[in-house]
């Protein structure tokens, strides 16, 4: 559904891979990105999960503490202004923030793309499209 709605390059995984790409750095999932990222050199990587309805948000956005942002604060605060038009205000600033070295957030670094993690508790989302 992302692909078809914004057109961005999509890769996922699916129920439960041998090699947990959030812990581990010698698996395929981070492979492919790695080459992805090599070969298409993205302005941005989302690294989106789902998350536990006991949260205590709709929406996490973690940007490393802000060091994905490139400083770029921008594209926080356009991601932000677009998740509340769409009716999600329960968000929350870096819960899980993906500092650990092997978390996906910090694989683009090397490339200078941006990298952010965002975990929904919300059943659905509307996303915007990317000019």
């Amino acid at each position: 559904m992302l692909n078809r709605t914004t057109c961005a390059t999509v890769i996922y995984t699916q129920y439960r891979t041998p090699s947990d790409p959030n812990y581990y750095d010698d698996n395929e999932f981070k492979n492919q990105l790695a080459e992805l990222i090599g070969s298409q050199r993205p302005a941005l990587v989302l690294d989106i999960h789902g998350s536990s309805d006991f949260r205590p948000y709709d929406v996490d956005i973690g940007t490393m503490n802000g060091k994905s942002l490139l400083g770029n604060q921008a594209l926080l605060v356009d991601l932000v202004e677009h998740l509340r038009q769409e009716g999600m205000t329960n968000l929350s600033n870096n819960y899980f923030a993906a500092e650990r070295t092997r978390q996906l957030p910090a694989l683009p670094q090397a490339s200078r793309c941006r990298p952010c993690r965002w975990k929904s508790a919300a059943p659905c989302c509307a996303l915007p499209k990317v000019e």
